[in-house]
């Protein structure tokens, strides 16, 4: 398992109002962030789960076919801060997306993204 350091970066005057709503509805938020502070980056630290996959009928992901999908899990945040969420990334077909590792870290995941975003 490869693990390592990023971050997510602002874009200044992006709107990201519509991702944000997506977002809630992926990670099982409850609300949206009402105030948010603007951050120029955002760190976390991920784990690389799997490369090659193919994505299930369910939205998971399995080894066998295999595929063209690469399953990432980041972390962000420290203590009773941290959240942690999946980003699942496909180069062929320039896709990707975010998806819940579970409920309890909806709307923390959505809060600190919504700085970046």
């Amino acid at each position: 398992m490869k693990v390592g350091e990023g971050r997510f970066v602002s874009v200044p005057g992006s709107d990201a109002s519509v991702l944000l709503l997506d977002l809630k509805k992926a990670l099982e938020a409850k609300a949206l962030p009402s105030k948010v502070r603007r951050l120029e980056s955002l760190p976390f630290t991920f784990a690389n789960i799997g490369e090659n996959l193919s994505q299930a009928a369910n939205g998971g992901f399995n080894a066998e076919p295999p595929g063209n999908w690469t399953a990432i899990k980041i972390f962000m945040g420290e203590g009773e801060q941290e959240a942690e969420l999946f980003l699942n990334i496909n180069q062929v077909s320039r896709k990707g997306q975010f998806s819940i590792k579970d409920a309890d870290y909806g709307d923390l995941a959505l809060a600190q993204l919504a700085e970046v975003l």
